[in-house]
This record gives C-alpha cells, sequence and structure tokens, in this order.
C-alpha cells in the first residue's frame, strides 16, 4: 500500500503562504496594476490560453518549448525582485541567475526552489486581479479544461511528460512519506489553490482563508492516497483542490448560519 503526507503539506505551505505574502503586498501590487480587476471574459480568455498552450506543447518540438518558457520564467522573476526592490539593476538578478544555473548547475532542489517562487509570484500577482466572481468563473472553467485535457485529449499528460523531461520549473518533485517514492503536481494545480484561498480570506476573513487551506490539504490528502493506490496514473488535481475548497465554503456558510 503507498502513502503519501508530504506534497499534501507542502500543497498547504505554499498556499497559506501566498495568503501571507498577499496580505502583506498584495495592496501594493493593485496600485502598481493601476487597481485594475479582471473580469469575466478575462477568465475565460485566460483559460482559453492556457488551454490553447497545453495544446501546443503536445505538437512542438521539445527545443521550442524550452527557449520560450526560459524567457517567460525570467521575465516573472525579474518582475517578483521589482516588486520586492524596486530596482532594475537588482531585479536583473534573480532572472540572470536562473539561466546561469538551469544550464550549468541545475537539480531536483532548484527546479523545486524556483517552481515556489513562480507559484507565490502567480498567486500574489494574480490573486490581486481577480474578484470573488471571476475567480469563481475561473476556478470551473480551469477544473473543467483540465479533466477535458487529461481524460479527453490527452494533451496535458503528454504536455506534462514533456516539461518533466526538460526539467523547466513548471511542477513540484516531492518525495512520498511514510512510503517510499516520488509525486508530481503541476503549478497550475497549486496556483488554483492559493487564488481561491485568497479569495476566500478576501471575502469572509483570514480565518476562512487558513479553513480554506485546511480543506483543500486533507481533501487532497485523502484523494492523492486513493489514487496513489488504483490503477490511474494520471488524475486532473484540479478536480481535487476544487472539491475541497467546496468543502471549505460549505463549512463556512455552515458556520454563519450556526452563529445566527
Amino acid at each position: 500500500m503507498r502513502l503519501d503526507v508530504c506534497l499534501p503539506l507542502i500543497l498547504a505551505s505554499i498556499s497559506g503562504l501566498s495568503l501571507i505574502l498577499h496580505i502583506r503586498y498584495g495592496g501594493r501590487v493593485r496600485a502598481l496594476l493601476g487597481g485594475g480587476e479582471l473580469r469575466a471574459r478575462d477568465a475565460v480568455i485566460l483559460v482559453s490560453a492556457m488551454g490553447g498552450v497545453v495544446t501546443l506543447f503536445a505538437y512542438i518540438h521539445k527545443s521550442l518549448i524550452a527557449p520560450l518558457l526560459l524567457a517567460v520564467c525570467s521575465a516573472v522573476l525579474y518582475t517578483l525582485t521589482y516588486l520586492i526592490v524596486p530596482r532594475w539593476y537588482v531585479a536583473v538578478i534573480t532572472p540572470s541567475a536562473f539561466i546561469l544555473l538551469y544550464h550549468l548547475w541545475w537539480n531536483e532542489g532548484l527546479l523545486n526552489l524556483f517552481s515556489i517562487l513562480f507559484a507565490l509570484f502567480v498567486s500574489v500577482y494574480l490573486g490581486s486581479l481577480f474578484t470573488w466572481r471571476t475567480a469563481m468563473i475561473f476556478a470551473g472553467l480551469l477544473t473543467l479544461m483540465d479533466a477535458v485535457q487529461v481524460f479527453w485529449t490527452g494533451y496535458m499528460v503528454t504536455s506534462s511528460q514533456r516539461l518533466i523531461e526538460l526539467g523547466l520549473p513548471l511542477f513540484l518533485i516531492a518525495p512520498m512519506f511514510p512510503t517510499h517514492g516520488r509525486v508530481i503536481l503541476g503549478l497550475g494545480d497549486v496556483f488554483l489553490s492559493s487564488l481561491l484561498t485568497i479569495q476566500t480570506a478576501t471575502r469572509y476573513g483570514r480565518g476562512a482563508g487558513f479553513t480554506s487551506i485546511i480543506a483543500i490539504t486533507l481533501t487532497f490528502m485523502i484523494l492523492e492516497n486513493l489514487l496513489l493506490n488504483s490503477p490511474w496514473r494520471f488524475f486532473p488535481a484540479t478536480v481535487m483542490v476544487s472539491l475541497g475548497w467546496l468543502v471549505a465554503v460549505g463549512l463556512i456558510h455552515l458556520k454563519n448560519l450556526l452563529r445566527r
């Protein structure tokens, strides 16, 4: 029997840190972006673009994927550093170090480190742009797209395998515990957990945000361990995250009803 508690705890830690960073830097991000917000149409376009990229990566040669994503990752690192230290000559250090490390001294530890940095940045950055309504639309469409691309087209599986082979920091590789082995989780799933946590905290308060983290973590842990002992090799983790979040919202509403 295969068991794992490590990956769910990593997911919870990143979601919690994303919430803390959003509380601290969310106002600065909103100011930098001029206070803009994503609309429902923007959420649809964003999910459609993500689905298109997944399909594209399933077809184009791996030699074309790496330069494109390295450029995107470098831009993200520059922006992340600039948000913290608004000096361009400081901000260029992190993307430069990333490119050098990727080509000269890349390993699983560095992959996980940069993957976590990207997950935190995207969560804090986009978490400041979403509203409750657009987050719900985005979560629903992303979960649907993920399920279709895994179970029907298979493009998510093909694209993920290519990214793993290239060692690009767009997923997490975690050791299983208490049994042996490794499990892999895409950053889209990590981002969804963080986004829903941030939006829950924004709407219902910080305590509700941590309730969301606990519910997502426990639901994810239960379903992950069931899947580890099933014939399924690939499963859309967004379904697990969304289900856990729905449990959290249900508990929050139940708690509010009992207080009346």
